[in-house]
């Protein structure tokens, strides 16, 4: 799938052109954002790791997988961008267990005043647990020590209320084009 990643202005000459490719609108993902007032508080339970190093980022790519409910090891693609994203001073790819145990993953993406947040999911039998608010709290600490005054990220239905009750606000709609219904 695809998704424009700039304001959805309502212009359809972007639109015309996916659906000449044949994809048509699938879904929505909302952009989001929240200022980063305090880095919340995470669960004494649970603890993180960055992975900076290429082997690292192998790990980090199973936790990912498994948090999006897929079977492990994550496909070789995956694998291979997380070796990539690894290799990126303004990328911290992040690990969150609890009791010792892969909970759940994300990343920090820091740019020149924000930190974007992607691939934030925790493993379904870790959910209910308090693991994504120590995410969050995890997260928010990571672009403050970065001197990053503004979380941005992208949000899909299931994850919307989670992120609303973190005090994320809605910047605006972002269509997803697929040959596929199925993007969620």
């Amino acid at each position: 799938f695809i998704w424009p990643l700039f304001p959805w202005t309502g212009t359809n000459a972007c639109r015309n052109i996916l659906h000449e490719l044949g994809l048509e609108e699938a879904g929505v993902l909302q952009a989001m954002s929240r200022r980063t007032v305090g880095a919340g508080t995470a669960s004494p339970l649970l603890t993180f790791k960055a992975h900076g190093s290429q082997d690292e980022a192998g790990f980090w790519a199973d936790a990912v997988w498994r948090s999006f409910g897929a079977d492990t090891p994550a496909p070789l693609s995956f694998a291979s961008l997380a070796r990539y994203l690894a290799s990126s001073k303004n990328i911290r790819l992040v690990t969150a267990f609890l009791d010792g145990e892969p909970a759940g993953a994300f990343l920090v993406h820091l740019d020149s005043s924000t930190a974007g947040i992607y691939y934030f999911a925790v493993m379904p039998c870790f959910r209910r647990r308090g693991v994504a608010r120590g995410m969050m709290a995890e997260a928010s600490r990571l672009a403050l020590e970065a001197g990053r005054d503004t979380l941005v990220l992208q949000a899909t239905p299931s994850g919307f209320l989670f992120y609303r009750s973190e005090g994320f606000e809605t910047l605006f709609d972002i269509p997803l084009f697929s040959t596929s219904t199925d993007v969620f």
